[in-house]
């Protein structure tokens, strides 16, 4: 399930996972991102924003490819992208899913 979107451009960084992991407990997160998914350098740095979670750096294809897959997972996954038209397509994606926001 996402239990949490956020539009940030630096994506995952120390105020994501110390702050708002807490407020909203979460299990993972995923960054969708072409650009960031494509770059090996800025999806390791990703990575390793959050040792302490399971983190995903998606491009839109792979997103759509699991998004019914994480909406229906128990676990809990912050969806984060880069700016408000990236959000846009990735809430339109898991709007046209199977299963139900």
């Amino acid at each position: 399930m996402i239990s949490f979107v956020r539009v940030d451009d630096r994506m995952i960084h120390g105020q994501t996972v110390t702050r708002w992991a807490l407020e909203y407990p979460c299990d993972g997160i995923i960054a969708v991102n072409d650009a960031a998914a494509t770059n090996p350098v800025l999806k390791a740095a990703y990575k390793s924003a959050a040792p302490d979670k399971k983190v995903f750096v998606w491009t839109f294809d792979h997103f759509k490819e699991n998004a019914e897959k994480v909406l229906a997972s128990a676990s809990r996954y912050f969806l984060i992208t880069k700016n408000p038209i990236d959000m846009k397509k990735s809430l339109l994606i898991m709007a046209s899913s199977q299963v139900s926001i």
